[in-house]
């Protein structure tokens, strides 16, 4: 099974994802980008393309292998563009993998801009503005109905 997460910094991804982990940690992984950069750069933030090719280089080679496994893997990213959830989505049904998306996309931006000040490691606001003006409140991400059609392998929302 694969869980797309997606919603702003402080939606509550990483919290939900930790729950789950928490509940089965020998069966449920997670993989992040942020892991990724802090891992291989020392940073939990974009530095150049090249990385960000490599690192989702790396997050999909380990959901296929993961998964492969018969583990639970929950992607905690972002995840606001249609296309990286599709993306995603096709991994899964490539890899014969069930999948869901879990979006937070709903949770209000002043709640995500007061959690993100509560925690040690913060992301500008601006950035956070700017992902809710562009992907959330121009109705980009709505949240919208992520749900696999039975039998329609390919054939994603």
């Amino acid at each position: 099974m694969l869980i797309v997460m997606r919603g702003l910094p402080g939606s509550g991804k990483s919290t939900w994802a930790a729950a789950r982990v928490a509940a089965d940690p020998h069966g449920t992984a997670v993989v992040s980008r942020d892991h990724y950069r802090m891992m291989l750069h020392a940073t939990e933030f974009p530095v150049d393309g090249i990385m960000e090719e490599e690192i989702t280089e790396l997050e999909a080679d380990a959901v296929v292998r993961l998964l492969a496994q018969g583990h639970t893997v929950i992607v905690d990213d972002t995840n606001l563009p249609h296309r990286r959830v599709r993306e995603w989505l096709g991994l899964a049904e490539g890899s014969g993998a069930q999948w869901r998306v879990e979006d937070l996309t709903g949770v209000p931006l002043e709640t995500c801009l007061e959690r993100n000040r509560a925690r040690e490691r913060r992301v500008p606001e601006e950035i956070i503005t700017g992902w809710h003006a562009q992907f959330i409140s121009g109705g980009r991400a709505r949240p919208k109905v992520w749900e696999p059609i039975p039998g329609t392998v390919g054939n994603l929302p």
